[in-house]
């Protein structure tokens, strides 16, 4: 496949075009050490190993012996790892009983990719052919070869584009018998083309808007009917809706105005929350711009300490251009180093590109920030404090499970 949204597609500067390489066994063992510790005080995190691409599937064998390596790493060094969740990111169109059997005997979770409506305007082939009807060919016979692993393990993900069309991605969904079987839907919004698609952005934030109507009117029903509810699912299942929508509910309060340090991209330091293993060995701090600013290190000599603060820079330079400081939103703003690429060094020419494209960065943010809070205080001043309970505890069980929201608090 093509897709032209791809980050190996030609739509994000200086990352790698489509290929068919791969990372050397010495590689992926490299960094399955790096990942694996016997530090006990690590054990009750939760924490994940992702396989794309690209498509994973294509380099199956090499995949099958990085879970086999990882398992026997695990015991070499005693360490249990009980939270860690092993995910496969694919399109599914190579899916065979062979492979499948291996993932369900590993309880590995797989996310299919199918974009409903407009799947065939983005996610085409080598010979620029539409994939649809494929993907959902070998998405049904999933469902019906392994129902039992396909309702507990199997998400079906979709890229919002442009033209959005949320009634009909809706029908779409919920229409399909075998995405009603699927564990979850996952909807996120991500650019065809990169930065010049920003341009779309008034007509998205539009239909983002019936969304969220749509989740602030399923709270008439009680906690455990909407959870159950299929337009409920639907809306929640928006990755900029449940992300900004628990940012709004549970961000602490704080005295006096924004400040620097409450910036998500100040609080995460590159390479530290995750590593990206890239084809060549090299290690990355973001899966999008696999190019030399933001490489953090090798699997022949590890992760180096200092290359995440350097690539904080950026981000420092990036808030000294734009508006952080007083923008009301930045206590509440997950804008992360990648998405301000800025480089004190950088052209003027170059320092405008990248000023136009955060700028946009930062509407989309606000706007759905603003949605956010205006959801939160719709749902209690119509339905009362106790329709966002359940949210609450979702957001606690989170913590307790060891999920990494104490960044979210600093």
């Amino acid at each position: 496949m093509r897709c032209t949204y791809c980050y190996y597609g030609g739509a994000y500067p200086g990352t790698r075009p489509h290929q068919t390489a791969s990372p050397a066994a010495d590689m992926v063992k490299a960094a399955i050490d790096l990942f694996v510790t016997g530090e006990e005080r690590l054990e009750p995190a939760q924490r994940a190993v992702y396989f794309f691409g690209g498509e994973p599937l294509m380099a199956f064998d090499q995949l099958k012996q990085a879970v086999l390596t990882l398992e026997e790493r695990k015991r070499e060094v005693g360490s249990h790892l009980e939270n860690l969740i092993i995910q496969v990111n694919s399109n599914g169109m190579l899916l065979t009983p062979d492979i499948v059997d291996f993932l369900v005997e590993h309880d590995i979770y797989l996310n299919i990719s199918i974009d409903g409506p407009n799947h065939d305007r983005y996610r085409i082939d080598r010979r620029g052919r539409g994939t649809h009807d494929r993907v959902r060919e070998r998405t049904d016979w999933l469902a019906e070869y392994r129902p039992e692993y396909f309702a507990s393990r199997v998400a079906v993900i979709c890229v919002l584009s442009a033209p959005l069309d949320e009634a009909s991605l809706y029908r779409y969904f919920s229409e399909w018998p075998t995405a009603l079987r699927a564990l979850a839907w996952d909807f996120d919004l991500l650019l065809p083309g990169g930065e010049e698609s920003y341009s779309d952005f008034r007509q998205m934030f539009a239909e983002q808007r019936r969304v969220w109507d749509l989740f602030v009117a399923s709270h008439q029903l009680p906690y455990e009917t909407r959870e159950q509810s299929g337009r409920y699912r639907f809306a929640f299942s928006h990755g900029f809706l449940h992300r900004s929508f628990h940012r709004a509910l549970n961000q602490p309060a704080r005295d006096g105005g924004p400040r620097l340090g409450h910036l998500l991209g100040v609080q995460l330091v590159p390479g530290n929350e995750y590593l990206v293993l890239g084809s060549d060995g090299t290690l990355y701090s973001s899966y999008e711009y696999q190019s030399p600013d933001f490489a953090v290190g090798h699997t022949d000599r590890g992760v180096d300490p200092l290359a995440g603060v350097e690539q904080l820079g950026m981000f420092r330079d990036a808030v000294q251009a734009g508006s952080c400081r007083t923008c009301w939103a930045a206590p509440m703003c997950t804008v992360t180093v990648p998405e301000a690429p800025f480089r004190a060094s950088d052209p003027a020419g170059t320092v405008r590109e990248k000023v136009t494209a955060k700028r946009a960065r930062c509407m989309s943010e606000r706007e759905n920030l603003e949605q956010g809070l205006r959801a939160r205080a719709d749902i209690e001043d119509t339905f009362g404090a106790q329709a966002l309970s359940g949210h609450r505890e979702d957001w606690a069980r989170q913590a307790q499970g060891g999920s990494r929201v104490d960044y979210f608090n600093a």
